[in-house]
């Protein structure tokens, strides 16, 4: 698939990997995924993805050190200046949406300097795509106001972790939510009943 880059004169390629003899190379995980689409859609369901990322930012000092972003006025789920006094989140939202990506929101976090990224849900593989190429996409526009952001899992030790939620959902033939209504456990289908209890066998596993 074809992409258009954040970078002028620049276009983006997102392959799944092959074997030689062009076969799928069992270890892509992109490839996985779409036999795996494949697979929910010949029961009649279109998997859908809404993904969440968070991330710290970083910046050199005077020294040149490497020291967390000064946000001087930053709160949980905060935004303006005070949570972001560069704009480099303004600039990410702003080249992001040019390129098509689809933000529910871009704010603050618990733990200062700590951002949420979360993207619109969409169809599984374009959903994934969009968060492997949004993390690459905002770590360099980042780079550019001179924040040094990462989506590592735990890079300030005395502080919280990046989270990474995973929000899904199964479309049936008629574009109905096959999952159930909010509301509680007993309002799930069986469907999702399956799908919890898949979870919690295979959780070790993922």
């Amino acid at each position: 698939d074809i992409r258009e880059s954040w970078e002028d004169h620049t276009k983006i390629v997102v392959a799944d990997l092959l074997e030689s003899d062009g076969s799928p190379f069992e270890l892509c995980g992109r490839g996985l995924l779409k036999r795996t689409v494949v697979e929910w859609q010949s029961k009649g369901f279109t998997p859908k993805i809404g993904l969440e990322l968070e991330a710290f930012a970083f910046q050199y000092n005077a020294d040149g050190e490497l020291v967390p972003y000064d946000t001087p006025g930053a709160y949980v789920y905060s935004t303006g200046i005070l949570s972001d006094p560069a704009g480099f989140n303004d600039a990410i939202w702003q080249k992001g949406e040019e390129l098509g990506f689809e933000f529910a929101c871009i704010t603050s976090e618990f733990d200062s300097p700590q951002f949420e990224y979360t993207l619109k849900y969409d169809d599984a593989v374009k959903a994934v795509d969009d968060s492997f190429l949004f993390r690459l996409m905002a770590r360099e526009i980042a780079l550019q106001h001179g924040i040094v952001l990462t989506f590592l899992p735990k890079p300030i030790p005395e502080k919280g972790g990046n989270g990474l939620h995973v929000n899904f959902s199964l479309m049936d033939n008629n574009g109905n939510n096959a999952i159930g209504e909010s509301g509680g456990i007993d309002s799930l289908s069986d469907l999702a009943r399956g799908c919890v209890a898949g979870l919690m066998h295979h959780h070790t596993g993922m």
